[in-house]
């Protein structure tokens, strides 16, 4: 195969790659990479039509990619602000950091403070930034929701009644993502929807963690309990009348 066919082979093939990309600066590097194929190959083929369409391809990336970082130039972030984005959306560009914060607001809760009931449609997905949540299903506690931890997302994400209530144990500092908005923002921003989804699968995973600790520990206490109660019963069957 002749060198002009494998860089034409080179072009598609990067720009297929690029449509693959989940982030909007990977789809722009490899699209560049992809157009600087494409002006060898035009070169060295003679067609220097698409050679000029391949450069113009390669600069109207090179300008996004620029002007992306002009937008995101001197953001800074409250102390709550870059706690949400280390735990949440560490890779999202600060330009789409905000505009998910924005979305929502600050706020602190008192203990009893309900986040959630069980049965009822959530208003806001809830980032617990201080303190302590205690997650129960028909009064049963199954978790507990600490600094880092989302509230609500499987309502959020499934668009049906909260399956479990969760209600605040100490006092909570917690930011509150209003549904409509950050739904809005979801179907608008592939990049927020990316973060916001592997958030999600990271909160879910952990939460079955959880769960699955707490029916151990449930279990062992049974266990325990079982034990204690077997020599009385013997006692109690021996005693004389």
């Amino acid at each position: 195969m002749s060198a002009e066919a494998l860089l034409g082979h080179a072009t598609f093939a990067l720009l297929i790659l690029s449509v693959l990309m989940t982030k909007m600066l990977h789809l722009r590097i490899v699209g560049i990479a992809a157009g600087l194929a494409g002006i060898l190959y035009s070169g060295a083929v003679g067609d220097y039509v698409s050679a000029t369409w391949f450069a113009v391809f390669v600069a109207v990336n090179a300008a996004q990619i620029a002007f992306a970082s002009w937008k995101n130039r001197g953001f800074s972030f409250s102390a709550d602000d870059w706690m949400f984005r280390q735990h949440i959306a560490p890779k999202l560009d600060p330009q789409l950091t905000r505009r998910l914060l924005a979305t929502g607001h600050w706020g602190t809760a008192e203990p009893g403070f309900v986040f959630t009931q069980r049965g009822q449609m959530v208003s806001h997905l809830y980032f617990i930034a201080e303190g302590e949540v205690r997650v129960t299903v028909e009064e049963v506690e199954v978790g507990l929701c600490y600094r880092g931890s989302l509230v609500g997302e499987i309502s959020i994400l499934s668009g049906t009644p909260a399956t479990a209530t969760a209600v605040a144990l100490t006092p909570v500092r917690y930011l509150a993502l209003e549904r409509a908005k950050l739904r809005e923002l979801i179907a608008k921003e592939r990049d927020v929807e990316h973060a916001i989804d592997l958030s999600f699968r990271k909160e879910f995973h952990d939460k079955i963690a959880s769960a699955n600790e707490a029916l151990v520990d449930a279990e062992r206490r049974i266990a325990i309990l079982s034990r204690k109660q077997r020599p009385s019963r013997s006692a109690s069957a021996a005693a004389p009348e």
